[in-house]
């Protein structure tokens, strides 16, 4: 079972239904004049549709929290763009592995996006910082023994920066190269429709994760590195990635800062080339060592 408010804060359950409630009621006299002569227009639709809507102006919100009274509108304007989400997952064994029972997964974070182009005016520039903060484990530790984790959210219990970078583009973002703490699995050797499934199946592959010192650079891990993109067409991309070859066990770089660039430590190196085609249903080809 898993509850997931993306980029925003959750609002108040039972304020929910009580909004809901009070647009119901009210709107039952509106109902009655649209069924009264029958009329079944797009338009007589559509004006029940917004009438409805009007006493659930929640609903309508882009965020949860909404505008901030204004705040977040300018703040976007200015090229600031702030972002906060909770998922929560409750994980229950019913038969084999170690024992029955049910974990608790959880998984806050906030972001920071901030287009320097509209701040600075600094052209095709971009910041960007995520912190997350772990708790509960895995159901794959103490319920089935999984050799690897079961919730794609799962990790060490901490606060912790996974992203903080600095991107360039260039050519009108035919070229761009971004630097600072990066995860791989953001970029690299990912599924786009992975993300829809709340198991860790499509995530960073074991065949890496499982070859190279504590995982690499992915969630929820960053590493300090540099990475190169040139997409010469809206359907073809190239990139290559440089990262610190050791990011840590997670309970030793517990927050996301144990940098070391020594050589003795290794460096991790990545190259992708991708093309998006469209035959009967949209698909995409990925290829890199």
């Amino acid at each position: 079972m898993r509850k997931a408010h993306f980029f925003d804060l959750c609002c108040c359950n039972s304020l929910f239904l009580l909004l809901l409630s009070l647009g119901l009621l009210l709107s039952f006299p509106l109902q009655a004049q649209v069924l009264s002569p029958p009329s079944y227009s797009v338009e007589s639709q559509e004006n029940q549709y917004t009438s409805i809507r009007n006493f659930q102006p929640w609903l309508q919100y882009t965020h949860a929290t909404g505008s901030w009274f204004g705040l977040r509108d300018r703040l976007y304007e200015k090229g600031i763009d702030l972002g906060f989400s909770s998922i929560d997952e409750v994980w229950g064994n019913t038969t084999g592995g170690f024992k029955r029972g049910s974990v608790y997964t959880g998984l806050l974070q906030g972001a920071t996006d901030i287009d320097l182009e509209k701040l600075l005016h600094w052209q095709g520039a971009r910041f960007y910082s995520r912190w997350l903060y772990l708790s509960g484990q895995d159901p794959g530790i103490s319920l089935t023994g999984d050799l690897f984790y079961i919730s794609n959210i799962a990790g060490y219990s901490t606060f912790r920066n996974v992203e903080l970078w600095l991107e360039q583009k260039f050519f009108d973002e035919t070229i761009s190269l971004r630097a600072g703490q990066l995860v791989a699995d953001s970029e690299f050797v990912i599924s786009n429709y992975g993300a829809l499934f709340i198991n860790n199946t499509f995530g960073w592959p074991a065949f890496i994760s499982s070859n190279i010192p504590n995982g690499g650079p992915a969630y929820p891990i960053g590493a300090p590195g540099v990475r190169l993109k040139l997409k010469p067409t809206d359907q073809c991309c190239v990139m290559a990635a440089a990262f610190q070859g050791n990011v840590f066990a997670q309970n030793i770089n517990n927050h996301g800062f144990d940098w070391n660039l020594n050589a003795e430590q290794g460096y991790f190196y990545l190259t992708e080339v991708s093309h998006r085609y469209q035959f009967i249903l949209p698909g995409e080809i990925k290829a890199g060592a």
